[in-house]
């Protein structure tokens, strides 16, 4: 009887931590299963001209980064959504001579677009990121906007830049690291 009377208090502490738990699953909790894939930026340069040019030109920012081939080679059945997580540059030594440094001073304004690589696309070139007004700093940092970058991975993709400014007096090299965010169904 007391094995009988002990079972039954076992079941009740059972049966109430089990309404705790199924109460708790319907409260707002936010479960993040979200992955970061990080890729580097290699080391790139902007040419320099010690003529001044006009104060808010267009100014060649390269950006070479391998987009989709890790998240392309994914289960992409079972992603939601592939996102701009975080992107900066930062400047390198390699353009900066003896008694020479460098910043990001000379620009303005950078604009980071997405764009499909297959022929006769019908995908839009979208703007994922602008960095704005960044000053004298060694350090870029983008502001990444929510633009599902999935339909362009699919489809092969590159980024690229649109940047104004003026043109640097000497060269400016740099590098950097971009993070996707890719978020499971």
């Amino acid at each position: 009887m007391v094995r009988g009377l002990q079972f039954l208090a076992r079941m009740k502490t059972l049966a109430l931590a089990a309404c705790l738990l199924l109460s708790a699953c319907s409260l707002p909790f936010d479960f993040n299963f979200d992955i970061n894939v990080a890729r580097d930026v290699p080391e790139q340069s902007i040419p320099g001209s010690p003529v001044a040019g006009p104060p808010a030109a267009m100014i060649a920012l390269p950006i070479q980064v391998a987009v989709g081939s890790e998240i392309a080679a994914m289960n992409s059945g079972s992603i939601d959504s592939v996102t701009l997580g975080a992107m900066y540059l930062d400047i390198t030594a390699t353009g900066e001579p003896s008694g020479d440094s460098d910043d990001w001073s000379f620009v303005d304004r950078v604009d980071l677009y997405v764009e499909s690589t297959m022929n006769g696309t019908t995908l839009p070139r979208l703007k994922v990121a602008a960095a704005v007004a960044p000053g004298a700093v060694t350090h870029l940092e983008f502001l990444p906007e929510d633009v599902n970058l999935l339909p362009y991975i699919h489809e092969g993709c590159a980024l690229s830049a649109a940047a104004t400014g003026r043109v640097p007096a000497d060269e400016v090299s740099y590098d950097g690291k971009v993070t996707f965010r890719i978020s499971p169904l």
